[in-house]
């Protein structure tokens, strides 16, 4: 009587790839300096200095007048943008998606439009 759905994994891995795409927030600078506690150590960035030129690095010291990566140092005076990577809350978004699907496909069933326990 009843037919359980189609399994929706390719849907589900998809709508999980997308969701955990990294966005980034832009951070304020204002002349040279950004706001207390905006970076912090650990943190994913994207800076593009004032000629264009853009760098991505983890923030391993964050000083007065500079962003300090492994290998790279970005100068507050020289950037034009900064941007905070959100790759913590995107990994969450895409856990909970794939765990709605796996919750739905084993309790639906399609009955014609109305979705109804499997039995």
């Amino acid at each position: 009587m009843f037919r359980c759905r189609e399994n929706r994994w390719p849907l589900g891995l998809l709508v999980g790839a997308l969701a955990g795409c990294v966005g980034y927030s832009s951070v304020p600078l204002r002349d040279g300096s950004l706001p207390e506690g905006a970076i912090e150590i650990g943190d994913d960035i994207r800076v593009r200095d004032l000629g264009g030129a853009t760098a991505e690095f983890e923030v391993t010291a964050v000083e007065a007048d500079a962003l300090i990566g492994a290998t790279e140092r970005a100068e507050l005076a020289n950037l034009s943008y900064v941007g905070v990577a959100h790759r913590r809350r995107a990994v969450w978004i895409t856990l909970g998606v794939l765990g709605a699907i796996v919750i739905y496909e084993r309790n639906s069933c399609d009955t014609g439009g109305f979705v109804e326990p499997c039995q």
